[in-house]
């Protein structure tokens, strides 16, 4: 029911970390590529296991939503807060290049003076190539 999806919805703001990956398990049955993107974005920002964040980060990628592009744009941005994993900062661009090469460029060019290695040196990847499908 609606009023279900909301509450679920809600959990996924949640302090505890078991109770939002629930929720959005059970919205992901429900509402498949439909769930609600900024919920999965405000749930991505609060969560610290990695498998999780990338679970999350999927649910954004598929959704393609005009909220969840906007989404990437904001965790892919350096004033992002949250200190993501390499592993995870290179999945969001690689989402972003995939969804929105022209959104896209800009934060390439800040991640390619990225302090992290790994970061810097797949953004000038991508920078040389945006339109390629990345695994």
């Amino acid at each position: 029911s609606p009023a279900a999806c909301a509450t679920l919805t809600s959990a996924m703001r949640d302090k505890s970390s078991s109770v939002r990956h629930r929720a959005f398990r059970n919205l992901r049955k429900i509402l498949g590529k439909d769930i609600n993107a900024a919920a999965v974005g405000d749930a991505l920002e609060l969560e610290r296991n990695e498998d999780i964040q990338h679970e999350l980060l999927r649910a954004l990628v598929t959704s393609n939503s005009p909220d969840a592009i906007q989404r990437l744009v904001k965790l892919c941005s350096p004033s992002a807060r949250g200190g993501y994993p390499s592993e995870l900062r290179i999945a969001m661009l690689e989402a972003l290049v995939r969804l929105r090469p022209t959104a896209a460029m800009p934060l390439l060019r800040m991640a390619g003076e990225d302090r992290d290695f790994a970061v810097r040196t797949r953004a000038r990847e991508l920078m040389t190539r945006p339109t390629a499908v990345m695994a």
